[in-house]
């Protein structure tokens, strides 16, 4: 096992290793059954509770938890076995963590599904975007998807304020964002040490949460989803599609790759109309420049023309100018007076 994974959350560790589903199955049970606050159990005691597994499954996904970083092991054939639980300092500390469970946990359990071949998915940190006092999600996740006996696309914006303690302010924070999402939750982490949370704030936010449509996260242990208690979720919340474009806008400017890709996604649709296709990577341009070169060829229209206004905010002037004349040269498209571009014919 390499080193690379060490510090990697449950979901990410799972991730690199591209496992499959039958082997993950049998490494939640192992990784379950260490006590999540810290306590010891031992391989044996692990072995003995799994008994369908054979006792050398056990030990290699011992092993792999180990060499990942999530637990600490003893010595001798019934070894102790531990969790390492990370110390979170304050709310920054909390977002990498977070941010990475929701990425490959959180998007792929249902309902939610975004991680899937024929859907979007992507996880932003955003905290410190400046959208006001209380404007600013700690982390954004952009999820498309397609259902079967609907027509379209369906985006959801979903964003996650984020506090180290139980605080029902974080909840009317979250509210704020749903200017700008479908929805918003709220997630606290209760410090293990704190011992168990206090139920009578859990139920306070709780019917504040169900009463506002905000949803409500408990995360024990941030690094593993599994830990996780939704005590309400999120309802769909339909804001301004001004305001959902907005923001969806003001997070390329944290991340362009993310904003093409959801062009690209959006637009790779039947109904749009059939183009002459072609193969960027014929071109001998560099990787930049054939994403670049998709991008805009697959905004020129069936019918019309596109000029450069089209992709301000999105694509820089110069590298439209430059594309341009590239797919002219090669004869892909047309140049009008004026320099918008059309399709051949």
């Amino acid at each position: 096992m390499g080193t690379d994974k060490a510090n990697k959350t449950y979901g990410e560790l799972v991730k690199h290793e591209t496992l499959s589903s039958e082997d993950e199955q049998v490494l939640r049970k192992v990784y379950g059954l260490v006590p999540p606050n810290g306590g010891a159990t031992s391989e044996l005691r692990i072995s003995a509770a799994l008994e369908d597994v054979a006792k050398s499954s056990v030990t290699r996904w011992i092993d792999f938890l180990r060499d990942g970083g999530l637990v600490s092991t003893g010595r001798g054939g019934s070894r102790s076995v531990s969790r390492n639980l990370r110390h979170y300092p304050n709310e920054h500390s909390l977002y990498p963590d977070m941010r990475a469970e929701i990425a490959t946990r959180w998007a792929d359990e249902w309902p939610h599904d975004f991680i899937e071949p024929s859907r979007f998915c992507e996880v932003l940190g955003t905290h410190g975007m400046k959208r006001g006092r209380w404007n600013a999600p700690d982390i954004t996740l952009v999820g498309g998807r397609t259902l079967p006996f609907l027509p379209g696309k369906f985006l959801d914006v979903v964003t996650f304020e984020v506090k180290p303690s139980l605080d029902i302010t974080g909840l009317y924070e979250a509210l704020s964002h749903r200017t700008h999402a479908t929805h918003a939750y709220l997630i606290c982490h209760p410090p293990a040490s704190g011992g168990d949370p206090d139920a009578a704030t859990v139920g306070r936010i709780a019917r504040e949460a169900q009463r506002t449509g905000v949803g409500f996260i408990l995360a024990r242990q941030p690094d593993d989803y599994a830990t996780w208690e939704e005590i309400a979720p999120a309802s769909r919340w339909s804001p301004e599609p001004e305001m959902l474009h907005d923001f969806i806008a003001d997070l390329g400017r944290l991340d362009r790759r993310m904003l093409g890709e959801l062009r690209t996604w959006l637009r790779s649709d039947p109904f749009l109309g059939r183009r002459p296709s072609v193969n960027f990577s014929e071109l001998g341009l560099s990787k930049k420049d054939q994403r670049l070169a998709k991008d805009i060829y697959l905004e020129i229209p069936i019918e019309g023309s596109r000029g450069w206004k089209h992709f301000q905010g999105w694509i820089e002037k110069h590298d439209v100018e430059r594309i341009r004349e590239l797919l002219k040269k090669e004869g892909i498209i047309e140049v009008l007076r004026g320099g918008g571009m059309k399709l051949p014919g």
